[in-house]
């Protein structure tokens, strides 16, 4: 598959879910089936919990690419390591930027007195960095397949929503225009311009790419809890309003009927009583869901560890390969959507409609910052460049109708063309 730009890049596949749902497992699970249809697999994890090599009841340490791997080379798992990718990208900007700027230069900044650590402290780096890094290793050629086991839910969130949040903050604290005035300038400011134009660039390129139908998808793991729904719910709603393609629900540790001969066992009432609760939530689920899969997997008695039970969990996941997404059918469903309702000129009302599934309709919040719509829902805001001729329009009214938030726009006479 290829980006906006035109690089082939391997399709990935995103899990997420909350923390002990059991995706670190199924992740592992994912990347063994892949390799085992003998296509070149990587599986990396974005969790701090570092628990991938567990999975696979590896001991040693990786090898000098800093994978373990398996299935004899077609699988290569590897963690992570946003300190060593943050030392990397200093050494090669200090190496830059050395000769032109020192501490002893015009603007009396010490540049090269940090050390990588200290770049990390920073809230988001180590989430940013981790994104860059997975897109290179996807645009390097090397893999068919890339399996992300991702950090717990609020995180993986966070890490989604920071490139378009940092693209906003660089440009509302010194926008383009004005970088581009500095850019070339000898000093400091003309440094630090093209630094921060570099990095606004590639969290524009990161964004499009987490947005891409035909190369990122997501699978969202859960196990059948009334705690655990609630959470579901909110990341579902999440991804539709980031423009995530969530096309797969994984039920993890799902109970089967078990008849018992001994109704009055304490045990058997308690697992009756569990069946029941994870049937309601499975069959709320399944309803809210629409279309998206809903698949389950039944609990273990034992928690799978090593690629041989490893690829008999997978089994129970038939279809879901990170390379089957299609892209034409995915994408209308998730963008934003614009048509003219009714009237013309200044007396047009123009409708504006997205998706938000399972989403509390107490939750929606909506604003307006020059070109931008601000959407919040589900403890999650998005920015959303309106289409050229809302631009110029303002908001008359919004509701939600079922799972579609529908947003109704008026031209602005003081700024409407008029001929």
């Amino acid at each position: 598959m290829t980006d906006d730009q035109g690089a082939t890049r391997a399709p990935i596949r995103l899990v997420v879910g909350k923390g002990g749902v059991g995706k670190t497992t199924l992740a592992a699970a994912l990347a063994v089936a892949s390799a085992r249809e003998g296509r070149r697999t990587l599986v990396v994890s974005t969790d701090q919990a570092h628990s991938l090599a567990d999975a696979y009841g590896l001991d040693g340490p990786p090898g000098e690419d800093g994978s373990w791997h398996l299935e004899e080379g077609r699988l290569h798992a590897r963690h992570i390591d946003a300190v060593a990718l943050a030392e990397s990208l200093w050494h090669s900007l200090v190496e830059r930027i050395g000769p032109q700027l020192g501490p002893e230069g015009d603007d009396a900044i010490d540049w090269l007195s940090l050390e990588p650590e200290e770049i990390t402290v920073v809230p988001g780096a180590e989430e940013l960095l981790a994104l860059i890094e997975i897109m290179r290793l996807a645009g390097s050629g090397q893999w068919d397949d890339v399996i992300v086991d991702c950090a717990p839910t609020a995180e993986t969130l966070r890490l989604i929503t920071l490139p378009e949040t940092v693209q906003a903050y660089a440009d509302r604290v010194w926008p383009q225009h004005r970088r581009l005035q500095s850019i070339g300038n000898p000093g400091g400011a003309g440094m630090l311009a093209e630094i921060l134009d570099a990095i606004t660039a590639s969290a524009a390129r990161l964004r499009s790419w987490l947005a891409s139908a035909g190369t990122v998808r997501v699978a969202l793991v859960l196990t059948p809890e009334k705690v655990v729904m609630e959470e579901a719910r909110r990341t579902v709603t999440a991804m539709a309003l980031l423009g995530m393609n969530l096309d797969t629900v994984i039920a993890n540790r799902v109970l089967e009927p078990h008849p018992c001969a001994a109704s009055d066992d304490p045990i058997h009432h308690w697992y009756s009583a569990r069946l029941t609760e994870q049937q309601a939530v499975l069959d709320e689920l399944g309803e809210a869901l629409g279309a998206v899969p809903l698949l389950r997997v039944n609990h273990a008695a034992a928690e799978p560890v090593g690629p041989d039970a490893l690829h008999g969990l997978a089994a129970a996941l038939p279809g879901l390969g990170a390379r089957d997404a299609d892209p034409e059918e995915v994408a209308p469903r998730r963008a934003p959507r614009v048509s003219c309702e009714s009237g013309e000129d200044l007396n047009a009302v123009y409708l504006m409609r997205m998706e938000l599934p399972l989403v509390d309709p107490d939750s929606v919040r909506l604003g307006r910052i020059g070109d931008d719509l601000i959407v919040g829902a589900a403890g999650i805001r998005r920015r959303v460049l309106l289409a050229p001729v809302l631009r110029r329009c303002l908001v008359i009214g919004a509701r939600m109708n079922g799972s579609e938030l529908q947003i109704r726009f008026r031209p602005n006479p003081e700024v409407w063309p008029q001929w």
